[in-house]
């Protein structure tokens, strides 16, 4: 799957450059795509008790992105299968990344700057997952675009992540993998020198 979407393993393909015109569509794809994404609303400590009610039993399936979803989900429901932050809410909200830390069997990090996802991050979200184990990913950069990321490299389970000013969304990987991966044919590949790389598929 990975060389249909033209990511090679030679260091030419670094980056992947999200288009201004697909911002929209990221922002809002849990309005737009609600047949499918579940959205829950509320004040934290609600969203925390609905997410224990439905998805305590699949917290091995389950694929976290953001720091105010993965405390979340750690303080409610449990360690899930893979969370990826940045560290930057953890901080606002005075707490230190290493109590997060410690309750992960295996952490790695990688390096995705804002508006990208770049190919260091998708080998580490690959990697984790693998382990077979509660994984922690931490991003040096931003963490919002890696939720498409999760969905493309990921074979089954489910991507909560959260939706700003709302609350959280739940995504199952099986019903949005086509979608994530024809908006993902649609950034535009930089090359290790940050040119646009016009063999792009």
């Amino acid at each position: 799957m990975l060389n249909d979407l033209g990511i090679t393993k030679n260091g030419t393909a670094e980056c992947f450059l999200m288009p201004n015109e697909l911002r929209n569509l990221l922002t809002y794809f849990h309005i737009y795509k609600c047949s499918y994404v579940l959205t829950l609303r509320g004040d934290r400590e609600s969203i925390g008790i609905l997410l224990r009610l439905y998805y305590s039993n699949y917290v091995h399936e389950t694929m976290v992105v953001g720091d105010y979803c993965c405390k979340t989900y750690i303080e409610f429901v449990g360690v899930p299968r893979l969370c990826i932050v940045d560290g930057k809410t953890l901080r606002y909200n005075n707490t230190d990344i290493r109590d997060i830390e410690r309750r992960f069997n295996y952490v790695e990090r990688c390096v995705n700057p804002r508006g990208c996802i770049t190919t260091n991050c998708m080998e580490a979200i690959k990697r984790c997952y693998k382990e077979g184990v509660p994984c922690l990913l931490i991003v040096d950069g931003e963490e919002d675009l890696l939720t498409l990321a999760t969905i493309i490299l990921i074979d089954h389970g489910i991507v909560v992540y959260g939706v700003p000013h709302e609350g959280i969304a739940i995504i199952p990987i099986d019903k949005a993998k086509v979608d994530a991966i024809n908006i993902f044919s649609q950034f535009i590949r930089l090359n290790s020198l940050g040119y646009k790389d016009l063999n792009y598929v």
